[in-house]
């Protein structure tokens, strides 16, 4: 069975339909997969029965993969530990014990370290009947809109990210003391130039990100805030309602994601498994 890309609606993301290793698993295939990465920021491979060794060796078609960033046992696959558990019953362990809202508002995935991923990957293993989208924004159509004032602003600007900015309206889970010695915090650019296709996009963690180089905190959040609102319009954004045996792909150097805060809705666990992919330093 051939495969075939397939655009969703709107202005962002795609479909893959037929892939199966057994069948086209070869590396011409491989590349038509990483070529619909890039130029869609989001995939969706659909129809794919998987397990934790299949999984790495999807993920591995577009990169390799990297440990995460807090080691917690409960948050890991105990026979694969790169793999993460990413589970609505998920609870604060080392702290206060109160459920995580974990992903639950925009962010692009470990951007306080020096090279964040490339790209994340995540099973769909278990999901609600109802509820439990993940949504994304494509930032470079983001700053491509930006007024030609605005680019100019945040040209060459870099904004620090740290693990858990003071101005997250978001809770981190408590790191242990070990996790916090290594944590890093770095500098990049807002406006990030993709290193495939050479556009920018605007890089943005409201989660990580706590004030910009060679600005005060106040003026800093003015123009983050002024970005993010700017990035979350509804043009930009698309919603991914998940299906059984999903895997979903995304380019985090053009994308913001998160999940939908709707877990009220809930009448099971929603359990996905995610593998990130090593990046790069932005630029």
């Amino acid at each position: 069975m051939s495969i075939s890309i397939r655009p969703f609606d709107g202005n962002f993301g795609a479909e893959v339909i037929g892939f199966d290793f057994e069948t086209n698993g070869n590396e011409d295939t491989f590349q038509l997969l990483r070529d619909a990465w890039v130029e869609h920021a989001v995939i969706c491979i659909r129809h794919q029965k998987i397990e934790p060794e299949f999984f790495l060796k999807l993920a591995k078609i577009f990169g390799e993969p990297i440990p995460q960033l807090i080691n917690h046992k409960a948050f890991a696959l105990p026979s694969h530990p790169v793999i993460s558990v990413l589970s609505s019953g998920h609870v604060d362990t080392l702290g206060s014990g109160k459920p995580i809202n974990r992903g639950g508002s925009w962010h692009s995935d470990h951007s306080n370290t020096p090279q964040p991923p490339s790209g994340t990957i995540l099973h769909a293993c278990q999901l609600p009947s109802q509820g439990g989208n993940t949504r994304f924004t494509n930032q470079t159509l983001a700053y491509e809109n930006l007024s030609s004032d605005m680019k100019k602003k945040i040209e060459g600007l870099k904004a620090k990210h740290v693990y858990q900015s003071k101005y997250s309206t978001r809770k981190m889970p408590t790191r242990s003391k070990v996790d916090e010695a290594i944590s890093p915090t770095s500098f990049h650019p807002i406006a990030r130039t993709h290193p495939v296709t050479g556009r920018k996009a605007i890089y943005l963690n409201p989660v990580r990100t706590e004030t910009i180089e060679g600005m005060n905190e106040t003026d800093a959040q003015v123009l983050l805030d002024e970005l993010l609102a700017h990035s979350a319009q509804d043009e930009f954004q698309y919603s991914h309602e998940w299906k059984s045996d999903d895997v979903l792909l995304w380019d985090n150097r053009q994308t913001m994601h998160m999940a939908a805060a709707d877990s009220h809705l809930y009448d099971r666990e929603r359990r996905m498994h995610r593998l990130m992919i090593k990046g790069d330093t932005p630029f």
